[in-house]
């Protein structure tokens, strides 16, 4: 009886030593995966973050150029000086530049001030109208840039993907 007994003690404790080294295994391999998600997670954010930030830093550029262009355009018109070297440089950015960083507001308003610049030269609008759609276009652009940084800022806070 005791022979017997030993047989099943050992044969238990054989079963016990594979389940427990399968457990081990499986608890490995599951742990392994997790850490490889996190960290494929956290490179996937720091890559969007990164991308976010270059394309707010393009974003300001364009932004500070639109806002150059628009100045000279306004002064220009505010003296009677000839605005057509400024309207050339605001519609280069027009049609260029700003379709890759605008967002829908400011892209209304960069329709609105070019508009407003086309009836200004058809004598259908006056330069106070003018400044008033320049002014509205600023806003627009620093609102956007705004937002922009905002979002930067959730994502490195993990609060938005």
């Amino acid at each position: 009886m005791n022979e017997t007994r030993f047989k099943v003690f050992e044969l238990a404790m054989k079963l016990a030593t594979v389940l427990l080294t399968l457990a081990g295994i499986l608890w490995g391999v599951w742990t392994f995966t997790q850490s490889q998600q996190q960290q494929t997670e956290m490179l996937a954010r720091s890559s969007l973050i990164e991308f976010e930030r270059q394309l707010w830093t393009r974003q300001i550029e364009t932004y500070a150029q639109i806002a150059e262009s628009v100045g000279k355009i306004v002064a220009r018109l505010e003296t009677g000086a000839d605005a057509d070297a400024a309207i050339q440089d605001f519609l280069t950015l027009y049609w260029g530049a700003m379709v890759l960083v605008e967002d829908a507001t400011v892209e209304s308003e960069m329709i609105a001030f070019n508009q407003e610049l086309l009836d200004q030269r058809g004598a259908w609008s006056t330069s106070d109208r003018v400044k008033r759609r320049a002014l509205n276009l600023l806003e627009a652009c620093r609102t956007s840039s705004r937002a922009a940084w905002q979002r930067i800022q959730a994502l490195a806070e993990g609060k938005a993907a």
